[in-house]
């Protein structure tokens, strides 16, 4: 609703553009893969893939995950990161719930493109 797009916190922190535009132009295996911003007046969009898999918080609610498993997934993820980190750009958020996993030996971080970190 509109009552949202007034509130305190996202009028203290609103969307950006320039923001969103450099997250766009990161391409990378690791990271969701995002469109080119689209805005108006009034609002502005980003368009992400639907990564494979499940969050690693959905995931972990099983069996242990084995040790190679775990290394593999904190080695790719170190990898997401460091080429947000080379294009001067942080996460901000990174936990289980941005960190999604196949199955098998693939992941995916999860990013806000339109949110300038606090």
């Amino acid at each position: 609703s509109n009552d949202l797009l007034r509130s305190a916190e996202l009028q203290a922190n609103p969307p950006s553009l320039a923001w969103s535009r450099k997250h766009a132009a990161i391409q990378h295996p690791l990271l969701t893969i995002l469109s080119e911003p689209q805005f108006d007046r009034d609002f502005l969009c980003v368009a992400s893939s639907i990564p494979l898999g499940r969050s690693l918080i959905s995931t972990m609610q099983g069996s242990p995950m084995p040790a190679a498993t775990a290394k593999s997934i904190i080695i790719q993820t170190a990898i997401a990161l460091d080429q947000l980190h080379r294009s001067d750009l942080v996460h901000g958020d990174i936990g289980m719930h941005t960190i999604w996993w196949d199955g098998d030996d693939g992941v995916c971080v999860l990013r806000d493109p339109l949110f300038v970190p606090q």
